[in-house]
């Protein structure tokens, strides 16, 4: 499990006034009260830089954007752009700098080494290529078939695998 969390500022100016300095966010939006608001629409990039694939969730986002899609499933190494939209909420808000966290939750598929959405016979060939034997720490590029997180890839990881092995089907996001 991984959580990204992101303040998003978006200051909203009184009709009259000085301009506040910006703050230094990676996203500021910024707009007189009821609007309009600039950028009205920006992009941001999710990535999945774990060695297996995960599912992602926004867990938390201000209630003055709108997301076009708030989860999905990412394989290794994959990316997705995701644009966000100032909404109406805005144009309610008081002056002032407004910052609210952005949280997007990520929880790796146990078993899903190749990131198909499966656990199947070729999860368990990459699985049997880590294999290190109890209390054994395993390699760098095998901790994601450290499936207890205990830092060997053995036979109780192995028990997960069964657990969660699918076949053809898509993967029980619950195994364990």
């Amino acid at each position: 499990m991984a959580l990204l969390v992101l303040g998003l500022p978006l200051t909203v100016l009184p009709l009259t006034g000085d301009t506040p300095p910006p703050s230094d966010p990676a996203v500021v939006i910024n707009g007189d009260q009821g609007g309009p608001f600039t950028p009205s629409t920006f992009t941001f990039g999710v990535v999945n830089v774990a060695a297996v694939g995960s599912y992602w969730s926004v867990t938390q986002a201000p209630s003055w954007l709108d997301l076009e899609m708030t989860s999905g499933y990412l394989a290794p190494g994959e990316h997705i752009s995701l644009t966000a939209t100032v909404n109406d909420q805005a144009l309610a808000l008081p002056p002032g700098t407004h910052t609210e966290d952005f949280t997007i939750h990520f929880e790796a598929q146990p078993g899903d080494f190749n990131g198909d959405q499966k656990v199947d016979t070729l999860d368990v060939s990459i699985f049997e290529s880590c294999i290190s034997g109890a209390a054994i720490k395993c390699t760098p590029e095998c901790a994601g078939a450290d499936l207890d997180f205990d830092e060997d890839v053995d036979q109780d990881d192995y028990g997960i695998l069964q657990r969660c092995f699918s076949g053809s089907n898509l993967a029980d996001r619950n195994c364990k």
